[in-house]
């Protein structure tokens, strides 16, 4: 993809490296994009299974995003079910004909309780859980929301089922800050496919993941 390191650039490099059990000569790469910015984002609340629509600066970052990936080529777009993600997956179309495909298992972390709440609101009901949730997400436990190994598995599962169906093909996936945390926690050097770091994404930014010879890299 034109402005990122090659494969073979990442191969020599070999940061973020996670093996594969097939091996395959073509290079397969997904960029994984977080929706632009909403109101709840500006408001600082959680979001999850809920929505809060694009501002008109979060439409902004999409339409400078798809400008600067106007000359790569893309055969596939994929997207959270969530009007959010949604949205900013259309606004990158741009003028490709290409129409994004839902896929429900890219939505956010499901937040039961929390969704809606900001994050003060949340620290003051849930003050253990809270200090969990961002600093020790393998002990996060919420009645009501999904866990951290849940979000890792059913994020990393997909993604990896889009990687064997897309082999040489490039990609976008649109989704959510907790869920690509949890896909670049899949695709990292933690052998036990555990949910480690949360890594800080900005609305609107995009992360490519890239697979050759049976190995798959991402670079921050």
């Amino acid at each position: 993809i034109a402005g990122l390191p090659s494969c073979e650039q990442v191969l020599k490099s070999r940061i973020q490296v996670k093996g594969i059990n097939y091996m395959s000569t073509e290079c397969t790469k997904i960029l994984l994009v977080r929706h632009g910015e909403t109101r709840w984002n500006l408001e600082n609340r959680f979001q999850g299974g809920l929505n809060s629509d694009l501002t008109q600066h979060g439409r902004v970052q999409a339409k400078n995003l798809a400008l600067n990936l106007s000359k790569v080529k893309i055969d596939k777009i994929y997207s959270s079910p969530a009007p959010r993600a949604l949205e900013t997956a259309h606004i990158l179309v741009n003028d490709r004909e290409l129409h994004p495909i839902s896929i429900n298992e890219l939505r956010e972390i499901e937040l039961g309780p929390w969704e809606g709440l900001t994050k003060s609101e949340a620290e003051k009901l849930y003050p253990e859980q809270f200090s969990n949730f961002w600093t020790n997400p393998e002990s996060f436990q919420l009645s009501g929301a999904e866990t951290f190994s849940c979000l890792l598995n059913r994020v990393g599962q997909t993604i990896e089922n889009l990687f064997n169906c897309h082999k040489g093909k490039n990609i976008i996936i649109v989704s959510h800050w907790m869920s690509i945390n949890a896909a670049l926690n899949y695709y990292s050097k933690n052998e036990s496919k555990s949910y480690k770091n949360h890594y800080q994404i900005e609305n609107a930014r995009a992360i490519e993941l890239q697979r050759k010879q049976g190995e798959t890299f991402f670079t921050l």
